[in-house]
């Protein structure tokens, strides 16, 4: 029995990573055309990472990264967030002792990932590692992080016109005002995430997604939902560090495309993902003695 529990995770994992690849193949239906590129955002985001740490510096903040958001979604079940015992102790489908590991599996990613995406990115921060505490669940981590850092880009972001900032431009602020790339694109994407859980996307509400709405679309010529597509973009570029985004790819495919029908969502996260991914290689390559300062870009995205 020890033997055919790995066998079969092992077996699953193979068949999603072949899927994930195959849905990232598969051609987009609808207008699902970006105003701007992966590799446009990577370069610009990679300078920004390349000046501000040294090679053992962004190895060691991403392992930081990585750990405290495996250890925030082991814990988040204890603290009333999501409900790992389901999938983990025996019961719903972790009653059959055979699924119990892929039962576990797959509520590490799902919390780990789609859930704790901007986080971590903030918290491994010294000055805001004290914004969270034993017993908080993952939504009253995301709110003690925006109750500490929205109040200035909120600020700054209110004063635009609708439909004027740029992702880059946005990311230039933030960065400024923290002085960390990677507080600037963690509070963002906790910024946004917050937003879009209560107000409500309708242009007559009162509850109206004003931040989102000074945001340019992600999607041209037009766009149904650029609320959504704005969330999706920065979450998916924050929970990617350090990995080849196979398995957000797969999870983007199956919820957006295949249940949704949701192509724009699914260009947005791709554009995340891909921006990341890119990200992480080019910082790696010009913090190596031979690569700094190799190549100089402007960013006028």
């Amino acid at each position: 029995m020890s033997r055919v529990v790995p066998r079969v995770v092992i077996s699953i994992s193979v068949i999603l990573l072949a899927w994930s690849v195959f849905a990232d193949e598969r051609p987009a239906r609808g207008d699902t055309h970006t105003y701007f590129n992966a590799k446009q955002f990577a370069d610009c985001l990679s300078n920004e990472m390349s000046k501000k740490f040294s090679r053992d510096q962004f190895d060691d903040r991403l392992r930081s990264i990585a750990e405290l958001r495996d250890r925030l979604a082991a814990t988040d079940a204890e603290n009333g967030g999501a409900n790992c015992n389901f999938y983990c102790a025996g019961n719903g489908i972790s009653s059959l002792s055979l699924m119990r590991p892929l039962g576990c599996w797959l509520n590490k990613i799902l919390v780990g990932s789609l859930m704790l995406h901007s986080g971590p990115l903030v918290l491994t921060h010294p000055d805001f590692k004290l914004l969270i505490s034993p017993g908080m669940s993952l939504h009253q981590v995301r709110s003690a992080i925006v109750g500490a850092t929205q109040k200035p880009i909120s600020k700054w972001l209110r004063q635009q016109p609708d439909k004027s900032v740029s992702h880059w431009k946005l990311f230039e602020e933030a960065n400024r005002m923290f002085r960390d790339p990677f507080v600037a694109l963690g509070v963002i994407g906790d910024l946004f995430e917050s937003e879009r859980e209560w107000c409500d996307r309708s242009s007559n509400s009162k509850r109206k997604c004003e931040l989102a709405h000074k945001m340019k679309p992600i999607l041209t010529p037009t766009d149904s939902d650029p609320v959504g597509r704005n969330y999706h973009f920065w979450a998916h570029l924050n929970m990617v560090w350090r990995s080849e985004g196979s398995k957000e790819k797969l999870a983007s495919y199956v919820l957006e495309v295949l249940k949704d029908d949701d192509f724009g969502d699914h260009a947005a996260n791709l554009l995340g993902i891909d921006s990341s991914i890119q990200s992480f290689e080019q910082t790696k390559m010009k913090l190596k003695s031979t690569g700094r300062n190799l190549v100089s870009t402007q960013c006028e995205l």
